[in-house]
């Protein structure tokens, strides 16, 4: 009954910060069916970008529970431009201090969010449609504890 007090709570709070964001972010989370992240199961997040002289910070969102096993989540990012090119990152993002094995991220009793930086200050070269796929490249499959995957996308001030 706690566990769903509290992720009621998470979802509210989060439902509240999206209604806040202004009109230069982007933010959208998926919830991960069951809390378990299937390999197969990857998730697209769908941008219209019409200014390409602006900067651009990209962050990906990953909410867990302390049922997740690793201290670290390996992500593969994809990028499908306008015209049909793609681009694919690895990253490796650190869930946990290894050395003490203790949570990153902003926890609330057993679930933590983890905001991790992707890009910083880029540029997007042509205006269009943007989908942005991610997925995971653990060895392990499913991945137990993994409740939201988001993708926020700020346009920086001109200064």
């Amino acid at each position: 009954m706690k566990k769903n007090r509290t992720h009621f709570l998470l979802t509210g709070l989060l439902l509240l910060a999206l209604a806040c964001t202004p009109g230069n972010t982007y933010h959208k989370v998926a919830d991960i069916p069951s809390f378990s992240w299937s390999r197969d199961h990857a998730i697209d997040f769908d941008l219209r970008l019409n200014d390409t002289t602006a900067a651009y910070d990209l962050f990906v969102i990953i909410r867990h529970n302390s049922d997740y096993p690793f201290s670290n989540l390996w992500l593969e990012l994809q990028t499908f431009f306008p015209g049909g090119d793609t681009a694919t990152l690895r990253k490796q993002i650190m869930l946990a201090d290894n050395d003490e094995l203790q949570w990153k991220g902003d926890c609330m009793g057993d679930i933590c969010v983890v905001k991790v930086p992707l890009l910083s200050s880029g540029h997007f070269s042509r205006k269009g449609d943007y989908r942005f796929r991610i997925a995971h490249v653990m060895r392990s499959n499913p991945l137990p504890g993994i409740l939201n995957v988001g993708m926020e996308i700020k346009k920086r001030d001109a200064r």
